[in-house]
Order: structure tokens, then sequence, then C-alpha cells
């Protein structure tokens, strides 16, 4: 395993396939400097933190790069190490707490005697004191209306700023799985089976893919994105089939073809329908990920 120390680059004698998700601390034995070492899914990489990746199976820096430079693994699992511990990228869990108390309403006023006082004072003060009550009660409502509606608004953002981030996951996921089958069906048109290795790649993507479409969850405003989302990922799968149930044919790369093509037709339509948040997510993303720009092109 090469992966280094971030402050003096020295080699760290971590086993990066035995590394977890949740992470881990070390100290160099070089500088004594501490690290933190945790593991993501290459369809993570869109959201990766700072800090250099290294392939999980042979500890070879990835770089730019959608395989692996020293053992060819495509689309590897890989380990960041930073200087320390990096942000969470979950949302966090807010907690409301809310302590509102009513003047007026106690036992005490609530008394056989009190109520005859107001029901017999017949004068001004009575009156003054119910018509305060009713304000404060009425006050209380409002409040309770207001943050009610504030509440539902938070929500509703943290959800679709949820299914934004996920959605982009989707979409660069169905993009990588359609690029590599067409590559696959290459091979099967040039007379070539695909070999074990082959169709493991195709499964690694296709399960990748699955996983970020399970996920996806549409507030009302982007079901119509979720509607265009569906048909790319039913073409995919044709594709998919399309490569693992084949045997070498100058005609797999035709149909391969015609479905690339409808993948990128049903793409354009999307694009016609993406609305503002979630395009400006593509845009941003697609600065550093080249394969989010066909949604751009």
């Amino acid at each position: 395993m090469k992966c280094s120390c971030p402050k003096c680059s020295a080699l760290l004698p971590e086993d990066l396939s035995e590394t977890p998700e949740k992470g881990m601390s070390g100290k160099c034995s070089e500088c004594s400097g501490s690290y933190w070492i945790h593991r993501e899914s290459f369809i993570l990489r869109c959201y990766a933190v700072e800090g250099e990746r290294y392939c999980c199976s042979c500890g070879e820096a990835l770089g730019p790069s959608t395989y692996c430079p020293g053992c060819g693994a495509l689309y590897p699992d890989y380990c960041v190490v930073n200087n320390k511990k990096p942000a969470q990228r979950a949302f966090e869990k807010k907690n409301f707490s809310l302590n509102l108390s009513l003047p007026g309403f106690s036992a005490k006023s609530a008394a056989p005697g009190r109520k005859q006082s107001l029901v017999s004072a017949g004068g001004r003060g009575g009156s003054s004191d119910l018509r305060r009550q009713l304000l404060m009660v009425g006050g209380g409502i409002a409040l309770l209306a207001v943050i009610a509606v504030v509440a539902l608004l938070y929500l509703r953002d943290r959800a679709e700023s949820k299914f934004i981030k996920e959605y982009v996951v989707a979409l660069y996921s169905l993009k990588a799985g359609t690029d590599q089958c067409v590559i696959k069906s290459a091979l099967l048109a040039s007379g070539s089976r695909l070999v074990e290795k082959d169709l493991d790649q195709l499964k690694f993507v296709d399960d990748k893919i699955t996983s970020a479409l399970q996920v996806l969850s549409p507030p009302e405003k982007f079901i119509i994105v979720q509607d265009r989302l569906l048909k790319l990922s039913s073409t995919y799968k044709k594709l998919y089939r399309l490569c693992t149930t084949s045997g070498p044919s100058a005609e797999v790369t035709l149909s391969a073809k015609t479905l690339e093509s409808q993948f990128n037709a049903q793409a354009k339509e999307l694009k016609g329908v993406l609305p503002s948040p979630l395009l400006a997510e593509l845009i941003d993303k697609s600065s550093r990920y080249k394969n989010l720009q066909f949604m751009l092109d």
C-alpha cells in the first residue's frame, strides 16, 4: 500500500482494504503528525472531500482517472487521507424546542372565586382583564402558526437540497454505466468475448446505479425530472442486458449505438425541464467531474 502522510509524505503502514467507511485516525512514525483516513465509494467522487485519494485494492494514487493506474480496476473504491477528520456531508438533524406559557389560564386563575369576581365586577377592570387574556391567547396561536410555517419551509428546503445532491450522483452513475456498456459492446463487435473481469466491472457499476436510484425521494416540484431520470435508467438497463447476455457479434455495436442515441435524446429532453437549483448543482459539479458535462452541452 502506498498511501502517504499528508504532512511529511512518508509511507504509512495502513492496509487500505481494511479501512472502515466511518474512518479512523493514525499517527505518522516519521513526523509524529496525526492523520485521518476513511473509505469511500467511487460514485461519491463528485462530492469528495479534500485530500489525496488512493485505490483500496493496490494503494496507487488515483488522480482524476476513472480507473486505477496501478491495478487497472475500473471505478475503484478509494481511501482519502487528510490532516484531520473532514466535516460530515450528511445533513445535521435539527432539534426544535418550544416553551410557551400563556398567562391568565393557571389553576389559580381558574378557581371559582376568581370566576365569580370577574363576573360580578361588571366594570372596566374585569373587561380589560378578559380582553388581555384573549389577546394573549390569539398571540400564542399566531406564534405557533408562524413556527409551524417556518418548520415546514425548513424541512421542505432540506428535502429538496438532499434530493438535488442524490440526483446528481444518480446522473453521474447512469452516464458512467452507459459509457462502460458502449465500450464493452465494441469488444463484442470485434469478436471478443467478455471475460469475468469485464462482467464484474459492469455489475459493479450497475449495483452503484441501483443504489443511487433507490435513495431518491423527489419532492413534488421535482416529479417531472424524476420521471425523465427513470427513462434514462430504462434505456441504460437495456444496454446493460445487451452487453451481459450477447455473444461476439457485429450486430451488437449497431444495437448499442441505437440505445446510446436514445439515451442522449432522453438526456436532451431532461435538460429542457431542469429546475434552476438542479441546473446550478450540475454546473458546479461538472467543472470538476467531466462525466456530467453531457447534461450541459
